[in-house]
């Protein structure tokens, strides 16, 4: 057996809120466009060396407030 060919777990994650729809009725805040506007915000902040922790506790903030 070799052990450097190990199988990747990417191709078994899967992302589904069904049960926590049902099981607590919970739903998202955001939509899905505006949580990849804030993901790429987040991103694009972090390249230019910005302030993560401000940049990460305002879009909390923003999360909080929706």
């Amino acid at each position: 057996m070799d052990i450097s060919v190990k199988p990747h777990e990417t191709f078994s994650l899967k992302l589904d809120s069904t049960k926590a729809k049902s099981k607590l009725g919970w739903a998202p805040r955001w939509n899905l466009e505006n949580a990849l506007s804030k993901t790429l915000e987040w991103h694009q902040a972090w390249k230019n060396d910005c302030d993560m922790s401000a940049i990460s506790i305002k879009q909390i903030l923003d999360y909080q407030n929706s």
